[in-house]
């Protein structure tokens, strides 16, 4: 299939079309190329997925792609519908900020990275990026509290019957959210 997704409605309008609806387990699981520059053709592809029914009574929809491609672009877009979306980077902050929830956990692990305003994260990435042990560490402590935070997003947009959800999760594949999500957007810009 090839579409030009260049606005809220025509996004809306391949998804409600293309997804399935609640289906249950045979439904098919959908990976959209979303170019947010300019209306572009773009192609995505349906593959059976062996799952047991999904968790949700609504559209899962997690965004992924490289650093400045549209991912905040495409979220917005969710927005615009009514589609409530959990951003993952936004979240970090938050537990990383200060009082965050995570700030004991990583001064602990890293004290050299704690300051009173919460966590410097120039400071962490210099611990953490050239030491992969170090990273891991770090990872083991925030994707889990993460991972807590998207399940209550999605506890809540099920209780406000949202049609559907934007999950944007840098590390998707990384961290196993694709598996949660019913639909996967891999969002993508052109080089100029």
């Amino acid at each position: 299939w090839h579409v030009a997704l260049s606005s809220p409605a025509r996004l809306c309008g391949l998804l409600r079309n293309n997804a399935g609806g609640n289906a249950g387990p045979s439904r098919s699981r959908i990976g959209v190329v979303v170019n947010t520059q300019r209306p572009w053709p773009v192609s995505f592809t349906r593959r059976r997925r062996r799952h047991t029914p999904r968790a949700w009574p609504f559209l899962t929809i997690a965004l992924t792609g490289s650093i400045a491609m549209g991912k905040s672009t495409t979220a917005k877009m969710f927005r615009r519908l009514g589609w409530p979306v959990f951003d993952a980077d936004a979240e970090v902050h938050r537990l990383t900020g200060v009082r965050g929830a995570a700030v004991p956990l990583v001064a602990a692990a890293f004290p050299e990275a704690v300051t009173p305003k919460g966590v410097d994260r120039q400071a962490l990435g210099q611990a953490v990026f050239a030491n992969p042990q170090a990273l891991k560490r770090l990872e083991a402590i925030l994707h889990p509290m993460v991972g807590r935070k998207r399940r209550k997003f999605l506890l809540q947009a099920a209780l406000r019957r949202a049609p559907a959800v934007g999950l944007d999760v840098p590390l998707l594949f990384e961290t196993g959210a694709h598996l949660t999500a019913d639909i996967v957007v891999v969002v993508t810009a052109p080089s100029f």
